[in-house]
């Protein structure tokens, strides 16, 4: 897991929201703590109305904003408790069965551990190119056209919920985040 939350970076460039200054060793050990325990134990959603989970939002905010450890430590248990558990997927993603099981939230992880695989091969920017909007992962020939996979329609989703997991990828260099 190590390498899938790595101690986050500095921002990418100044016109980037800054650190403030108070965060330490210890609020980075507890970070790392949610970030890692969040996404082992928690699914996207922490509801069966499909409300997304926000655990790793309220954590890097504080971080970034300088909240002390036991600051993210008594959100992080606050947030558990509301928290759906993460289901080991019946089977795992690849790039044979992809589309079969595109919004069945059962394949949680299996399409997280996919997602993650790609990022370690390619850079985010190109695991995004190649798999939220080329024609080869949005068009499928032979399906209908109401059911196909519109990679970018579901990249919007969720109250635009997938694009704040790529703003904190982009700004603190989590990969993970942006497979989850």
């Amino acid at each position: 897991l190590d390498t899938l939350f790595p101690v986050p970076t500095h921002p990418p460039s100044t016109l980037s929201p800054q650190r403030l200054p108070g965060s330490n060793l210890d609020s980075l050990a507890a970070l790392q703590h949610v970030l890692k325990d969040n996404h082992n134990r928690s699914h996207i959603f922490f509801n069966r109305t499909r409300f997304h989970n926000h655990v790793t939002h309220r954590a890097l905010a504080t971080y970034a904003l300088g909240g002390s450890a036991s600051l993210i430590k008594d959100y992080y248990e606050q947030d558990t408790k509301n928290q759906r558990p993460s289901l080991k997927s019946p089977e795992p993603i690849t790039q044979e069965n992809f589309f079969e099981h595109l919004g069945d939230e059962n394949f949680y992880q299996g399409y997280v551990t996919f997602f993650s695989k790609q990022m370690h091969e390619e850079r985010a920017s190109g695991t995004l190119e190649e798999l939220i909007f080329s024609e080869k992962w949005n068009f499928q020939e032979g399906r209908d056209t109401t059911d196909q996979p519109s990679m970018p329609f579901r990249f919007m989703d969720g109250v635009l919920h997938p694009m704040i997991h790529v703003g904190y990828e982009a700004e603190f260099g989590l990969k993970e985040m942006l497979a989850e």
